[in-house]
């Protein structure tokens, strides 16, 4: 549930930054940094789609739940004043995916 909070709360927040002009490094640091906002942020729509009856049942709410989600994005902030732990979400992710294009640009 926690993982699925997180991946919400990038789905959603894809679009925003997006728009900003934030690259890859940015956005991951910003998750990796503010991990417990984007948590809280998404752990509602876990929550709520974790508990359906059925697949499609999910998926209902997930595209019921969705579009708030990413309008609600546009008015909130991410607050980074508070010092928490970072937590590496995606590095493994960011490691792989650089192994496998330094791989291919060696062709």
């Amino acid at each position: 549930i926690t993982h699925m909070a997180i991946v919400y709360s990038l789905y959603a927040y894809e679009y925003v930054w997006m728009n900003q002009g934030h690259g890859v490094v940015m956005r991951t640091g910003l998750m990796h940094h503010n991990w417990a906002y984007f948590v809280g942020y998404g752990i509602i729509m876990s929550l709520v789609i974790s508990s359906a009856t059925s697949y499609f049942m999910g998926v209902c709410l997930f595209s019921l739940m969705f579009p708030i989600l990413i309008v609600s994005c546009h008015f909130s902030t991410p607050q980074s004043t508070v010092k928490h732990m970072s937590l590496p979400i995606f590095k493994p992710a960011i490691l792989v995916t650089d192994k496998l294009m330094s791989l291919t640009n060696r062709r």
